[in-house]
């Protein structure tokens, strides 16, 4: 069970990660 929780938080971090890197891209152009 804390393993399926790790696994979970862990997607959610890395989708975090991805819109941060989308947002820090758009405003250097």
């Amino acid at each position: 069970f804390d393993q399926y929780l790790k696994e979970i938080e862990e997607q959610a971090i890395i989708e975090k990660n991805l819109e941060l890197l989308k947002e820090s891209n758009n405003s250097s152009e």
